[in-house]
């Protein structure tokens, strides 16, 4: 415990020792023959030609102030800063290396004169007398200590409490069901078709079902018997057809039985294909439009069960037969 109080102490402490960067001029003069400020030929507010301040630095991120600088320009290797005549000293900042403040020129800045100065960033060794810090963050390591051993005790406390209860044991409990079922619909027309159902089932619950008779030509027919003669009964070319998309709610009135009721859209035609081809619709065992539907829903565990009976427009009936299975959400709940 010892051992980790002083690690703590000691990766505390890395931080109060460091370098510390300063800014400093090594050089300052006068460049005669250069004509870089004439060639410029930048003015300041007063309509003068400005001076030029070479800033020979490898280093970015520097700002001037205290002399009216009327332009910059970073080059490689320094930076330009053109001057309005006769300023005195300068004012050099970088969010590094600090802050070089109010530098005196050692010489008069003239117009249109070019002046080079040698910018140099140094690192210098920074100690600080750590001893008065050491003893108060071993006072706060020391509290902090105490507290996680009082924690730790506290805990190994509640472990062996718990250990000698007796667990609780964990059961799924099921608190939504969706459900999917196939369907078989027969009628005395007579008809057969198959189809799917799927729904929810709750207190409240719904469903959707669609069912069809797989057989289609006698949905499409052009024609119609419209005196009733049978001109062109041919048993060997009879077709029927039957479409069902309907939905509806249900609701539970003992816990595994659900009464259904539903509405939607129903057709089942009649029809005979001639010897041209004609595919001709009975109009009197052919019926389409609203299709209601009422019945009951069982569920058993994982498997469902329904029995329906659907009627077209209230001329055509069938009793529809359905088994499915039911999906159920799990919960973990103790006892």
């Amino acid at each position: 415990m010892n051992k980790l109080k002083y690690l703590l102490v000691a990766l505390l402490m890395l931080p109060l020792a460091g370098m510390a960067q300063e800014i400093k001029i090594e050089d300052f003069q006068k460049l005669e023959r250069d004509m870089s400020a004439r060639t410029a030929k930048v003015k300041d507010v007063n309509g003068d030609l400005c001076a030029l301040l070479k800033i020979e630095t490898t280093e970015k991120g520097f700002e001037f102030s205290g002399c009216n600088i009327e332009k910059t320009e970073q080059k490689t290797g320094e930076i330009w800063l053109f001057a309005s005549p006769g300023v005195k000293f300068i004012t050099i900042k970088h969010k590094d290396f600090g802050v070089l403040r109010n530098y005196q020129f050692p010489q008069s800045i003239e117009s249109g004169v070019v002046y080079q100065i040698k910018l140099s960033t140094e690192a210098k060794e920074v100690k600080i007398d750590t001893s008065t810090i050491n003893k108060a963050v071993e006072s706060k390591i020391d509290a902090k200590m105490e507290e996680l051993n009082k924690k730790l005790a506290l805990l190994e406390e509640m472990q062996k409490q718990s250990s000698s209860q007796k667990p609780k044991r964990i059961r799924p409990v099921y608190n939504k069901e969706t459900f999917a079922m196939l369907n078989a619909a027969y009628s005395v027309a007579p008809q057969t078709s198959f189809g799917l159902t799927y729904g929810m089932q709750k207190t409240w619950g719904w469903y959707v079902s669609v069912a069809s008779g797989l057989k289609f030509d006698a949905l499409g027919a052009t024609k119609e018997d419209a005196d009733g003669t049978n001109d062109y009964f041919y048993d060997d070319n009879k077709t029927t057809s039957r479409l069902s998309i309907h939905g509806g709610a249900m609701y539970r009135i003992a816990k595994p039985l659900y009464i259904k009721l539903g509405v939607g859209y129903g057709v089942r035609n009649l029809a005979f294909t001639t010897q041209d081809g004609d595919c001709i619709k009975i109009p009197s065992a052919s019926h389409s439009g609203l299709e209601c539907s009422a019945g009951v829903h069982l569920s058993f565990g994982r498997m469902a069960f329904s029995v329906d009976v659907l009627s077209v427009g209230f001329k055509y009936s069938e009793v529809k037969l359905g088994i499915g299975y039911n999906f159920r959400i799990k919960e973990q709940k103790g006892e």
